[in-house]
């Protein structure tokens, strides 16, 4: 798992696509503190609720890039923020 740390966005997009099921994994290391301050700064603070609103994220972004055929092909490396964007902007 040593050099799918070091894979772009994209690249992990693609190997998750193709059922390698670690690349969603290191998404997952890659964005969980980042998403967890963003939630601090919109007001949730009980770490309980952070779990559960990362959990639901995720679970989100899984099912968004399988239903859309691996979201991050030919975008910007941005397109992960995005998403979670789109998808706290929804649940409001």
């Amino acid at each position: 798992m040593t050099d799918i740390v070091y894979k772009t966005d994209e690249e992990l997009s693609v190997l998750l696509m193709a059922s390698d099921y670690s690349a969603m994994a290191v998404l997952i290391d890659r964005y969980q503190a980042p998403l967890s301050r963003y939630l601090r700064r919109i007001g949730v603070y009980k770490e309980e609720d952070i779990k559960d609103l990362l959990q639901d994220i995720f679970i989100k972004i899984y099912k968004k890039m399988v239903k859309q055929k691996c979201i991050y092909a030919n975008r910007s490396a941005n397109r992960l923020g995005n998403t979670v964007y789109e998808l706290h902007q929804a649940s409001i």
